[in-house]
């Protein structure tokens, strides 16, 4: 995400209006309003191929980092925050301030078990990537050849930035940092020589709001990246917090309460539930490029 010069206090169409002008300045005029279509440098996916494909290449250790990821839907329509955040999304990607690995644990005729763990850019590069193992999630599916079936719901975490820099500032929920997605429900293609993961689809998922009012985020714009956003500060009390905005104590001045932001783009239905807590529903779309070898864990983790 990218910096938005706005307070809470702005109305609804105040806040859009300085979105947009934030995202022609951070993405240099390439606002796509089409959330399915942000494939970030990812071959055709060959779907013919993939689905006549067995897959026999697909063994214990392959891995792949995502370079596309994309929210499709909230509360089961469409968002306001869709237009911005998959743009942004698609930055950071591209700039290593997004990384999502997924690494084949093992594997059967019938059955893949994988490990999706986030990385964070190595501060002083513009590429370099380790490791956070904290947020790593275990994902099984059954398995037809090359398709990847539905799998069972997992957790996902959306950590970004480096390790003493995120991007998303959250010290009091399970996986500290990260969005926290529950209940992900995925599926995907596998292509035949497993170079690529195509077509890949968080057919179910949800944001517990209990979670969600303890997550806060940073907004960069330009080239700003997440040094930008300054490091967790645990005595910080928010002076912005009030019975509509739950704050960002612990964080810094430079973050905005993720619940509150989107509220302000359009009203949670929360029709999803997270055992008796509500939560937001959500769907979204991936694909990922195989690595050689995924990063070293990073320093400190």
């Amino acid at each position: 995400m990218r910096k938005i010069a706005t307070s809470f206090r702005m109305t609804r169409t105040a806040l859009c209006g300085a979105l947009a002008l934030a995202l022609l300045a951070g993405c240099e005029n390439e606002v796509d309003s089409s959330p399915n279509n942000l494939n970030v440098g990812a071959a055709d996916s060959g779907s013919q191929d993939v689905v006549a494909g067995e897959c026999d290449c697909l063994q214990k250790g392959t891995a792949w980092r995502f370079d596309k990821l994309t929210l499709d839907s909230i509360d089961n329509g469409p968002h306001n925050v869709q237009i911005a955040l998959n743009p942004l999304w698609k930055k950071d990607i591209a700039g290593f301030e997004l990384n999502f690995y997924a690494e084949v644990l093992e594997v059967s005729p019938t059955e893949v078990k994988i490990r999706i763990v986030n990385g964070a850019r190595i501060v002083g590069s513009e590429k370099d990537v380790c490791l956070l193992p904290y947020t790593g999630v275990e994902v099984t599916f059954p398995r037809e050849g090359c398709r990847l079936k539905p799998s069972a719901p997992a957790a996902m975490n959306v950590y970004a930035g480096t390790p003493a820099n995120p991007k998303n500032c959250a010290p009091a929920i399970d996986v500290p940092h990260s969005i926290p997605v529950r209940g992900a429900v995925l599926e995907a293609l596998i292509a035949s020589d497993c170079g690529r993961v195509d077509d890949g689809l968080v057919s179910a998922g949800h944001l517990p709001e209990p979670a969600l009012a303890k997550t806060c985020t940073c907004l960069t714009t330009g080239n700003q990246n997440s040094e930008s956003c300054g490091e967790p500060d645990q005595t910080f009390a928010d002076p912005n917090k009030n019975a509509d905005n739950p704050g960002c104590d612990g964080c810094n001045s430079k973050f905005q309460n993720l619940k509150t932001l989107l509220n302000n783009f359009g009203e949670l239905k929360y029709e999803c539930k997270e055992g008796n807590d509500k939560a937001a529903c959500l769907t979204a779309s991936f694909a990922g490029a195989k690595v050689d070898a995924l990063p070293a864990v990073c320093a400190g983790f």
